[in-house]
């Protein structure tokens, strides 16, 4: 029996509020995905930070199609770098 408590279910309730929140941001921002994610790397150059693991140097298009994928379970979005700085 799941405990309300539980830390793996407060944070699978998490996953699906970011998601829903950004994909509720993004339908209202006027921006196409494409746009966003040019964006997001773009900040993310400047700040000299990475979005990305592996050898990907960039965010492609794809990735936040995954994190935003109600039923994608296996590509939680990371807060991070929705966090306005």
């Amino acid at each position: 029996m799941l405990a309300f408590d539980d830390k793996a279910a407060r944070l699978a309730g998490l996953n699906v509020t970011l998601k829903a929140s950004v994909q509720r941001a993004l339908a209202s921002c006027g921006l196409s995905r494409a746009q966003v994610v040019d964006r997001m790397n773009a900040l993310a150059s400047e700040a000299g930070v990475r979005l990305t693991t592996g050898n990907a140097r960039q965010l492609s298009f794809a990735t936040p199609g995954k994190w935003l994928n109600p039923a994608d379970r296996e590509h939680p979005p990371p807060a991070w770098p929705l966090v306005r700085r």
